[in-house]
């Protein structure tokens, strides 16, 4: 593959793969984190892009939303508002009827979630600063304006435009309030909580992990220090893990940046507690209230007037 030594030239992290062209697929996968073999094979005929070094990606997943005109639209504000910009940018469609573009910019933050369906599933994101992203010529990519070669350094105006224009296309306004976040067990259910937290049964803790879209991982390369199982949300398409789950300690860390009603790896900031046991995550599930989470582990909230959201 040409491409692989271009990319490289280009100071990319290149991960190549073996892709399944009739089932859209990979058939081996390397070991991204590993570095150091990432090399060439015979018959590998597929690429990963792991983002850094200034390299980040849009991602117009459209398979998320019923509007596919998103990206047409998109397309068409900037090729109006602001053409130039267009020409520092390499464009590609993805194997699922989806676009990535691939920009430039020196001060690119972790993972973001930009724009997503009514629903709250994800339809644009900047990828960046680790995650990985299948690019042409894997099976399925087609280059569609320009090429990675063609990417220029943004400047931080037009890089702002671009974040903006994507945020436009948000149609998610959350069912719970934002400022709720879970410290502390509420005041007169500490006893039962806790209990409940720590009497779990695999399967039971296994079930919340799977309603919340979390399902783990086959196959994963453990090394003897890991304490965790791997888990990865439904239908990400990334290589890496979105959660770590302690099954003996019952806490999970999530590290998926789409799971954002969750506390996470990339808002870890906004949030006291980010490793949570299974009523936190509950709390989280069911839009940030403890009543609803007394009631489904079988316990009747007292409200006596006072909000279980509240936290001294």
């Amino acid at each position: 593959m040409q491409q692989y030594h271009e990319y490289r030239e280009l100071g990319l992290t290149v991960i190549p793969i073996r892709w399944d062209a009739v089932n859209k697929q990979p058939v081996s996968h390397r070991l991204w984190s590993n570095s150091d073999d990432l090399h060439l094979r015979p018959d590998d005929n597929g690429m990963m892009i792991k983002t850094g070094n200034n390299y980040g990606c849009l991602d117009f997943d459209l398979k998320n939303t019923k509007d596919k005109t998103i990206f047409s639209r998109w397309m068409e504000i900037i090729t109006n508002e602001y053409p130039e910009v267009l020409g520092k940018v390499f464009i590609e469609q993805t194997r699922n009827a989806g676009y990535h573009v691939w920009i430039n910019y020196p001060k690119l933050p972790t993972k973001t979630p930009l724009a997503e369906s009514p629903e709250g599933s994800e339809v644009i994101a900047l990828y960046s600063n680790g995650p990985v992203v299948y690019t042409f010529p894997t099976p399925g990519y087609t280059e569609l304006h320009q090429s990675m070669a063609d990417v220029q350094e943004l400047t931080e105006s037009e890089f702002n435009y671009l974040i903006e224009i994507s945020q436009y296309f948000n149609e998610y306004k959350p069912k719970y309030d934002p400022n709720k976040k879970a410290i502390n067990y509420p005041s007169g259910y500490e006893e039962q909580l806790s209990e409940f937290d720590k009497s779990i049964d695999d399967k039971s803790f296994d079930a919340i992990l799977n309603e919340i879209g979390l399902f783990p991982v086959d196959n994963y390369r453990y090394s003897k220090k890991d304490k965790f199982q791997a888990y990865r949300r439904k239908g990400s398409e990334s290589a890496g893990i979105s959660a770590k789950v302690y099954y003996q300690s019952r806490r999970i860390m999530i590290f998926s940046a789409s799971m954002h009603s969750f506390p996470n790896w990339h808002n870890k900031d906004e949030y006291q507690v980010w490793c949570l046991p299974p009523s936190f995550i509950l709390f989280y599930h069911l839009n940030r209230d403890w009543d609803a989470v007394l009631k489904r582990i079988g316990i009747e909230p007292v409200t006596n007037g006072y909000p279980y959201g509240i936290f001294p």
